[in-house]
């Protein structure tokens, strides 16, 4: 994750070997019968709220692409990254639901 975010701007659409290690996390969580996929960016918010914020719209989205409807779970202690997350999966005409 830290790798990843130190890749700047377009570090979650622009194909790197950190973005192609979380999409082979998710979708192998996701096709070995994961329940849910739980992310927490807490450690990343620690000087910058905002930043842990900022990160969980972006990796709700990728797991909304790569999770093959595997839902997300949504771990913070910050209510912002909570809301940020639930706001961020149920964006769009995409098809979610619980499991």
């Amino acid at each position: 994750m830290k790798q990843l975010q130190e890749l700047g701007r377009d570090a979650y659409t622009k194909d790197s070997a950190p973005l192609a290690y979380i999409r082979s996390l998710i979708e192998s969580q996701a096709s070995e019968g994961a329940d849910y996929l739980a992310v927490n960016l807490d450690a990343f918010g620690e000087d910058n709220p905002q930043t842990a914020v900022d990160m969980m719209v972006e990796y709700t989205r990728l797991v909304k692409k790569w999770s093959n409807g595997v839902p997300i779970c949504f771990d913070s202690s910050n209510d912002n990254v909570l809301i940020a997350g639930l706001k961020e999966w149920y964006k769009g005409d995409a098809q979610v639901g619980r499991r």
